[in-house]
């Protein structure tokens, strides 16, 4: 009797720690490195399916058009999608697809990092009244129910995204800017101040006000 005791013991508690190890684990649904170096995000909804891509630091829209695209947007959403808290966790099975909207998403979106390694997640039912949604991961086989990301990506249009300042380099980026008169003007050469040692300078090298050269 003493013996079974002991074994009944053992494996209550070694279920308790087990659980309260996939209870931390699941606490947030990605960890830190899960969503590192991410180079392309793929993104499906009610508004149609567009590509985007890291191209050299900056973002860009590369399906069905190319063009630039913001990149506080784009770093926003990895962000947010890398904090998503889980509520509960269900077993992945057909009556749970079916009452979660998870047999035909509403959305998805799929991250590839620099390894070439993917990662898509796709959106089912959303709850109002909780501010929850239901999710199922490629590489997880389990529906989950998260806290709703505040950028929803059912929502998310590619107009969203697009970056519409005709110059969309950062100032970070700056080497030099040169201002020309008209063709036939005498004085064709107007301006022109280069970044040089973390100073800005003339085409004399003289040294140019930071805070003026910036605005």
């Amino acid at each position: 009797l003493m013996v079974i005791t002991i074994t009944f013991l053992s494996e209550l508690l070694q279920t308790t720690q087990t659980n309260n190890f996939i209870l931390k684990k699941y606490q947030n649904l990605f960890e830190t490195n899960d969503l590192k170096n991410i180079v392309q995000i793929n993104i499906n909804n009610k508004f149609g399916e567009y590509e985007l891509q890291q191209d050299q630091q900056s973002w860009k829209i590369i399906n069905p058009k190319i063009l630039p695209a913001k990149e506080s947007l784009t770093q926003r959403l990895i962000k947010q999608v890398q904090q998503i808290k889980i509520k509960r966790i269900y077993a992945k099975d057909p009556i749970n697809l079916t009452n979660f909207s998870l047999e035909s998403p509403t959305a998805s979106i799929k991250f590839q990092n620099n390894l070439q390694e993917k990662t898509t997640i796709d959106f089912g039912l959303i709850n109002p009244f909780d501010n929850s949604t239901y999710i199922t991961l490629s590489n997880r086989d389990a529906i989950f129910q998260i806290e709703t990301p505040k950028t929803s990506i059912e929502s998310l249009s590619m107009q969203q995204f697009i970056d519409s300042r005709i110059f969309t380099f950062s100032k970070n980026s700056f080497k030099s800017i040169s201002i020309r008169k008209k063709r036939y003007s005498k004085f064709k050469q107007q301006l022109e101040i280069n970044y040089k040692n973390k100073q800005f300078m003339t085409y004399k090298n003289k040294s140019l006000s930071t805070s003026k050269t910036n605005n």
